[in-house]
């Protein structure tokens, strides 16, 4: 156990750190969590575990840590994962700690904030994307990043559109593309349209990249991630529900709006609302059965979102053979921004899957959360794994009938 008493005090207790606090206070130090937590699986290291991360917490809280403290270090590894939240016994939030916790220490760095900072312009992120672009166009980004040629292809980002529903209208739903997935992620948005309107709903998508936030909260900024929230959600006056698709997002994000007459709008996992809807008779395979490798994000394992919807949805696709990504923990090591500043240990992370993907040669990974698919396609690039990933969705579009 660490023990982080009786440390001269170099970090200053804080005003607000009894929440931290008293979340803190639920653990029990049972160790039940340890077995479940990836980082602790991979450094085999108290510091790196779920209960390890809230004794410092609970540590810097009460201001005892050393300057010389590693304790920043073990808190940004967390991956925010919530494996350790599902065993608790306790019902410790523990990802809600280590983002207190983040907030004491002053909030993402490096690496991490040159990347929120972008997120949160979309001005200055459709100006990089657009610099992607030329990129691609070049066909540089292999001789230049491995990470930059496994990147999807870039597109810019599009003004507020409309779709009309095919037939009887059901529903009117605000599609929301997210910051990153304007540029990175159209075919999925693309597929969820042609889904959707064909199910008999209206949609819109706003204009440009709108961050939702959620990266901002797990840092501990809840305030920015708000504001951002509410500037994602400015279309929300004329919808009945609101959607998103990665569930990165999804999950992160507050469970309902409310529109300016002070009706509650819902906010739902793209996923989740498909898996709810009668599809009817779906297009069957033209060719040999299509091998899937499913990828469950850790985003989709636990919290408010339902962790079967991208089963739900294979299962009544006819022509698919799916199997589960369950080798090492099912963490692919991307968790936000985790990827881009912890590479090494991101991709211990992924290795597993990998593997896994080697042996089955899936004629697809299906993942559902952006930020593990980007992760993902770099780890395979890597690996010389030529196996594309894609949102279920764009399997469904394949098949639903016009």
């Amino acid at each position: 156990m660490i023990d982080c008493r009786g440390k001269m005090n170099s970090f200053q207790s804080r005003p607000d750190a009894p929440s931290l606090l008293a979340d803190a206070n639920r653990c029990v130090r049972c160790g039940l969590c340890l077995p479940h937590c990836p980082t602790f699986n991979v450094h085999h290291l108290e510091a790196e575990s779920p209960r390890g991360r809230v004794v410092l917490a609970e540590a810097l809280a009460h201001g005892s840590l050393t300057a010389s403290s590693t304790a920043p270090d073990h808190l940004q590894r967390c991956l925010s994962c919530g494996h350790c939240e599902r065993v608790c016994p306790a019902r410790v939030p523990v990802t809600s700690i280590v983002a207190q916790a983040r907030h004491l220490l002053g909030g993402p760095n490096g690496i991490e904030r040159r990347v929120l900072n972008v997120l949160a312009r979309p001005r200055f992120l459709a100006a990089v994307m657009g610099g992607l672009r030329w990129l691609q166009r070049t066909g540089l980004p292999r001789s230049i990043s491995p990470a930059l040629a496994a990147l999807p292809k870039a597109g810019p980002a599009q003004g507020a559109r409309s779709y009309p529903a095919c037939g009887a209208v059901r529903g009117r739903l605000l599609l929301l593309p997210g910051c990153v997935a304007t540029h990175l992620g159209q075919d999925t948005h693309a597929a969820a349209i042609q889904v959707l309107t064909r199910l008999g709903f209206t949609v819109k998508v706003p204009a440009g990249p709108a961050c939702c936030g959620t990266l901002h909260r797990h840092f501990g900024d809840g305030v920015r991630g708000e504001q951002l929230w509410q500037r994602a959600t400015m279309d929300r006056a004329h919808c009945d529900v609101i959607l998103i698709a990665a569930t990165g997002c999804s999950s992160g994000v507050p469970d309902h709006v409310v529109n300016p007459s002070g009706t509650r709008v819902p906010v739902r996992d793209l996923c989740d609302f498909l898996a709810e809807q009668t599809m009817g008779p779906l297009a069957p395979s033209t060719s040999r059965k299509t091998r899937i490798l499913l990828h469950l994000p850790c985003t989709r394992r636990g919290g408010r979102i339902n962790p079967d919807a991208e089963t739900t949805l294979l299962r009544d696709i006819p022509g698919l053979e799916v199997a589960k990504a369950t080798a090492g923990m099912g963490c692919c090591g991307a968790a936000g921004t985790h990827f881009l500043r912890h590479r090494e240990l991101a991709g211990e992370l992924a290795t597993p899957l990998l593997e896994q993907a080697r042996t089955l040669q899936p004629d697809y990974i299906v993942s559902s959360n952006i930020g593990c698919s980007l992760h993902l396609r770099q780890q395979l690039l890597a690996a010389g794994l030529a196996i594309p990933i894609i949102h279920p969705v764009r399997l469904l579009a394949e098949r639903i009938p016009a």
